[in-house]
């Protein structure tokens, strides 16, 4: 218990806001109440596979994640040589199933389009033509859209309302701007203030959250339009 408040201390300025955020909830809610007050240096490797099995029912992917604040931390701990052996060297990643790709055909497209709020039409617009994921689409601003290039810069994310650049060096990049999304996008930027930061905003001027996005938005135009259920992405 007291090394991981130290190490989630040190974690604090080397990993974004959301990530912490979900480091520290995984010890609080998983690792602390199984692990307790073992010093470090006692846990073994089966203590490792015996908490694996208490995760129980949890898909492989949710396992997946909560160990990789513990390997973390394990992982820092040697390598500080405050223990000889990793416990959790040899824990090896639960094979996860692939998710189910459902996307819309053209006239679902259409019908969606024609459903939901005109407000948004602009927004999913440019997340069926462009391919952004939302977290993307929430943080992009006008001055990443570029008309004469026809061209989108993916340069932030914004997650659990922080903004920041994407994980990954592939997720730096510039998607072609289709010429049907240009228009509705051009269409957008005239309707739009002109002093607007954020290309996509709420109702009320501010910045999407996915959350109303999806539960006020995305569901409704889906029922709407008489199209079965998806996930927003």
């Amino acid at each position: 218990s007291k090394y991981s408040k130290g190490w989630l201390e040190r974690k604090k300025v080397t990993v974004s806001r959301s990530t912490y955020g979900d480091y520290a909830s995984i010890f609080k809610v998983y690792a602390l109440p199984h692990f307790g007050n073992i010093p470090l240096c006692q846990v073994t490797h089966r203590d490792i596979e015996d908490f694996l099995d208490k995760l129980g029912a949890l898909s492989a992917k949710r396992k997946n994640n909560v160990m990789v604040p513990v390997k973390c931390l394990f992982n820092d701990a040697k390598r500080r040589g405050d223990i000889k052996n990793n416990p959790s060297e040899l824990i090896r990643r639960f094979k996860e199933e692939k998710p189910q790709i459902d996307p819309f055909s053209f006239p679902e497209m259409k019908a969606f389009l024609d459903a939901v709020e005109p407000h948004y039409v602009a927004y999913f617009t440019t997340a069926f033509l462009s391919g952004m994921r939302p977290n993307e689409m929430l943080a992009l601003k006008w001055l990443h859209v570029d008309f004469d290039m026809r061209c989108i810069s993916i340069r932030e994310g914004r997650v659990q309302g922080i903004e920041g650049p994407p994980k990954t060096l592939s997720s730096f990049r510039d998607v072609d701007m289709l010429e049907p999304l240009r228009l509705v996008l051009l269409q957008h930027r005239a309707a739009s203030p002109q002093d607007a930061l954020y290309v996509f905003r709420n109702l009320h001027g501010n910045p999407l959250g996915v959350d109303n996005l999806r539960n006020k938005v995305w569901y409704p135009a889906l029922k709407k339009a008489g199209l079965r259920m998806r996930t927003m992405y």
